[in-house]
């Protein structure tokens, strides 16, 4: 018994194995859009990540604040890194307090 190759027509008559002639698909890529769309204010997640470094409750309030373009939500999703990160350091310094207190 012999196998077919059958010619798929999916990707413009090209088949799977024309690696020289296949291109792929145009995409928009993340880097493409990271730019704020006005490049002369800054968003306001930018700056709740930022001040967070001095203040760490502003990762807090920029974790759940919604975001009005692709490079506010960049910063979100830093503030909700940040905040989880800061969480989670609080309730090890609680654990720890509340272990090795001596009565």
């Amino acid at each position: 018994m012999s196998a077919v190759l059958v010619k798929s027509t999916a990707n413009n008559g090209q088949t799977p194995f024309d690696f020289d002639t296949f291109s792929p698909p145009k995409a928009t890529y993340r880097s493409q859009r990271l730019p704020p769309v006005d490049p002369k204010r800054t968003p306001v997640h930018a700056l709740l990540f930022l001040g967070g470094l001095i203040f760490f409750p502003l990762w807090f309030y920029g974790a759940f604040k919604s975001a009005e373009d692709h490079f506010g939500e960049m910063h979100r999703w830093r503030c909700q890194a940040l905040a989880m990160i800061t969480s989670i350091i609080i309730a090890a310094m609680l654990v720890m307090q509340l272990g090795f207190r001596t009565l």
